[in-house]
């Protein structure tokens, strides 16, 4: 009888990995994606580049990066980021950027949003897509959490709407996101 449970529970074990594994979809990449779940988008290795203000208080800005999985059949657009708690907020404005090759240099260029192709990721990263955070109020701490809300809009078959999807970022230095961009989902596509 003991074997008999033993074995049961080592049989439904497995089975919750496999279903576990079945709930992932993994790229041709052989990157993993979560593309299960009712959510229109997942926001996943959120960080703010961690910068001292000093004396440059009101004069500094400093970014933000994420990478957005469209998980709907349909592309949709990241076009608003802000405070969670306006009054927590330590810069004047953030704004959405990209870069743009102007010759031989390329510039940032602020714009009205990012569009996420369906059942695709963007990734917003260090000299490509990315958040700016401007005019800082006060000094960043390293590991501090920042709530913020990503407005997501679309425009399909003549639905529009949007949502709110909030989600924590957190501050690290420029060598720390290095490594956690090396992590993310790039190129992650859902099935």
């Amino acid at each position: 009888m003991f074997y008999m449970g033993f074995f049961m529970k080592s049989f439904f074990f497995v089975f919750l990995l496999i279903f576990a594994s079945a709930q992932t979809v993994f790229s041709e990449g052989g990157k993993k994606c979560q593309c299960n779940g009712k959510n229109l988008m997942v926001p996943t290795h959120s960080v703010i580049k961690l910068v001292k203000v000093g004396t440059s208080l009101g004069k500094m800005n400093t970014a933000g990066y994420v990478t957005l999985l469209n998980k709907k059949d349909y592309p949709i657009s990241l076009s608003a980021v802000s405070f969670e708690n306006p009054a927590e907020g330590f810069c004047e404005s953030i704004e959405i950027h990209t870069h743009e090759l102007k010759g031989d240099r390329a510039e940032m260029k602020k714009v009205d949003a990012l569009t996420i192709p369906a059942k695709k990721s963007l990734q917003l990263k260090s000299g490509g897509d990315h958040i700016m955070f401007m005019k800082l109020k006060r000094d960043l701490m390293a590991n501090e959490e920042v709530n913020l809300i990503l407005r997501v809009t679309w425009d399909h078959q003549g639905e529009k709407g949007s949502k709110d999807i909030r989600t924590t970022f957190k501050v690290l230095s420029p060598e720390a996101i290095d490594a956690v961009q090396g992590k993310s989902t790039e190129g992650c596509d859902c099935e």
